[in-house]
């Protein structure tokens, strides 16, 4: 499973722009 972060990251694409 990786970390927190990247599972935030992808649930949540917006945080990038």
């Amino acid at each position: 499973m990786p970390p927190p972060q990247v599972v935030i990251t992808a649930v949540v694409p917006v945080n990038q722009g």
